[in-house]
């Protein structure tokens, strides 16, 4: 099984429908195409759209069906108080937590950058980031001083948002239909605070670089709290990113142990705070059941994007897939909620023990293609790029843990190889390379970006 570093990704390229509705987690203009032509709907009466996307996050006619096989993956569900409602009740009850001030940092961000900009912010930082490499040329450079003056307000606002923990609440009973601006604010700050390394970087400022990547990583840090798997994804691009900045720093021969002791004590915290896969996934789910409850209703908002529409369209397959989905709705909706069951419970699992599940499931889905069986909802849409998805997550686990790895190696005397980690997305043990001077990790991500870390190291001193 190939395993690909894909970061940076282009920021548009969504696949799954909880990132493909959104375009750097802003509303994609959506062609709203009704339902009411379904046929083989649960009921008789005529489709009432409801007013507000938080509406269908009752649920009101899934919980309805009379299909035996349905209802027990609804009632397994519902007992594990992970409907829609049930999982925003416990996003309120996380976010006061006893005797600890809590904020909404990725709200404060928003609001000190401007909403109505967050669009453009996000077309210009994205036109700026780096490839491979942590390099700018000096007209880059320049680009990034105009837009670090322009929100300097918005940065320090930022920066002094992280002085308490962060709540990171989102809308889940809007489901795919939620505002994610909130994760795009935060991915702009922690991209500024990477353009503001650079531009520290090339005028040998590196403690003050440091300082700015420590910033970008933490923001990331608070974004991947938040269980959405568009939020998951962005800070992981720039986290990434963040750790381009760092290994450009490393070979430029100018750090100081101490500075690799902060950074592996900051990297070792994100660690013990890593968030559980299965959490993103639960509310990924409840989700797919809001969508569902959608199609129920009559209503297939943000399901297909203008170029979808237009291909089907040009094929003559619109009209078809529309009653094709109706028809079949209560087969396909127990497929992805089976199907998602099995992909919560194997988040226990790293995901390099994972991937046999994924490729089972997409050979039930292979067995199911051109059959009247095909779910066309779940295959096509919601479980589309499921395992890239966990890939992605898993790459980001795996480079946090290898540069906690290589900088603990290199400020301390001695190390125990038996005690290492394994790499979490091959399964496999690290290629670790110590020589007196300096600390070598390879094929991190095989065959992608992120295949080596290299670090100064420092004993004895």
């Amino acid at each position: 099984m190939p395993f690909t570093d894909t970061w940076p990704l282009p920021f548009c390229q969504c696949s799954t429908v909880s990132q493909r509705c959104l375009t750097t987690g802003l509303r994609w203009s959506i062609l709203i195409v009704p339902l009411l032509l379904l046929a083989g709907c649960t009921r008789d009466a005529p489709s009432i759209v409801r007013e507000t996307a938080q509406e269908y996050g009752d649920l009101r006619l899934t919980l309805q069906t009379n299909e035996p096989e349905l209802q027990e993956q609804l009632t397994w569900i519902e007992t594990g108080n992970a409907l829609p409602a049930n999982l925003r009740a416990t996003m309120t009850a996380n976010a006061q937590i006893e005797g600890e001030v809590t904020h909404d940092g990725c709200q404060i961000i928003r609001e000190a950058l401007e909403l109505n900009s967050l669009e453009h912010l996000l077309s210009e930082t994205n036109n700026l980031m780096p490839g491979l490499t942590f390099d700018f040329s000096p007209i880059e450079l320049e680009k990034a001083r105009s837009l670090l003056k322009q929100h300097a307000e918005a940065m320090k606002a930022a920066r002094e948002s992280l002085s308490d923990p962060w709540n990171t609440q989102w809308e889940i009973e809007e489901g795919f239909l939620a505002d994610l601006s909130w994760a795009d604010a935060v991915l702009i700050i922690a991209r500024l605070e990477l353009f503001q390394a650079a531009i520290e970087i090339q005028e040998g400022k590196l403690d003050q670089a440091m300082q700015s990547v420590v910033f970008a990583l933490e923001f990331s840090h608070r974004l991947n709290q938040a269980t959405h798997p568009y939020a998951r994804r962005v800070a992981a691009e720039s986290r990434s990113v963040a750790f381009l900045a760092i290994q450009k720093m490393m070979t430029m021969n100018r750090v100081d142990r101490q500075q690799l002791v902060s950074l592996r004590d900051t990297l070792t915290q994100h660690l013990d705070q890593w968030p559980e896969d299965a959490d993103v996934w639960i509310a990924d789910r409840a989700c797919g059941l809001h969508f569902y409850e959608m199609v129920r209703d009559g209503d297939l908002h943000s399901i297909l994007t203008k170029a979808e529409i237009k291909a089907l369209s040009k094929t003559g397959e619109l009209d078809s897939t529309i009653k094709a989905i109706g028809r079949n709705l209560n087969r396909d909706e127990l497929f992805y909620l089976t199907e998602m069951r099995q992909t919560i419970a194997a988040c226990q699992k790293p995901f390099y023990q994972r991937i046999n599940m994924f490729l089972d499931q997409s050979d039930r889905l292979i067995a199911l293609d051109n059959t009247f069986k095909y779910p066309i909802l779940a295959g096509r849409f919601l479980m589309k790029d499921l395992l890239q998805q966990h890939e992605l997550q898993a790459q980001d686990l795996t480079r946090n843990l290898a540069w906690v790895v290589a900088l603990q190696i290199a400020v301390e005397e001695e190390f125990d190889e038996t005690s290492l980690p394994l790499n979490p997305l091959t399964g496999e043990s690290f290629e670790i390379s110590v020589e007196p001077n300096r600390v070598t990790i390879n094929n991190i991500v095989p065959r992608g970006a992120s295949k080596q870390i290299i670090v100064p190291r420092f004993v004895n001193m």
